[in-house]
């Protein structure tokens, strides 16, 4: 069965799910109206039941996965997603700085040095004895400005490649796993 990248990835997050809800007691309890032999080998078979479609399910899951790192690397698509993955970071790190306030003229920043440095009488723990500035200027702030734009449409031409080949891009599941997948109805 051919299915595409796209929809491998959902049905690796259906398979997840369905190991989500798998239960692995160990413990029984049976109480005076029940047969304690009874309870326990049902207890036991339950038990091995989900032991197995674990097992299948695992099985399944990281066929899909091998299959589809294979066609990642195949198809140049494990480079985009690590370009994606470097936009973002540059995204986080530059987006505060284009925002950030300019610096303060210095004959503003001066002044209000030497009026500090000038006081009398007055106590220093009521008044601050620091003038503080940022360290960007007009064209710092513009520059941060324009990498975050250009980075915003690099990353989305990136996601754009990479839904495309997502879509584009094929693997074949293995016999053994559409099985698994139909027992399991999840396809």
């Amino acid at each position: 069965m051919q299915v595409s990248l796209r929809k491998a990835n959902a049905l690796q997050v259906l398979i997840n799910e369905a190991l989500k809800g798998l239960e692995f007691k160990a413990d029984v309890s049976v109480n005076e109206f029940q047969n304690p032999a009874q309870e326990i080998e049902l207890a036991k078979q339950k038990f091995d039941r989900n032991v197995q479609r674990r097992w299948n399910l695992i099985s399944a899951l990281y066929d899909i996965r091998t299959k589809v790192a294979a066609a990642n690397a195949e198809n140049n698509i494990d480079n985009l997603l690590a370009d994606l993955a470097r936009i973002e970071k540059d995204l986080v790190f530059f987006a505060p700085f284009a925002k950030a306030n300019v610096q303060a003229d210095l004959k503003v920043i001066s002044g209000k040095l030497d009026k500090i440095a000038n006081r009398e009488g007055e106590s220093y723990s009521f008044h601050s004895s620091e003038v503080s500035t940022s360290i960007f200027t007009d064209s710092d702030l513009e520059d941060f400005r324009n990498n975050v734009s250009l980075a915003k449409k690099k990353k989305q031409a990136v996601q754009d490649a990479l839904l495309e080949a997502n879509v584009r891009t094929t693997i074949e599941l293995a016999a053994g796993t559409v099985a698994v997948l139909k027992a399991e109805d999840i396809i």
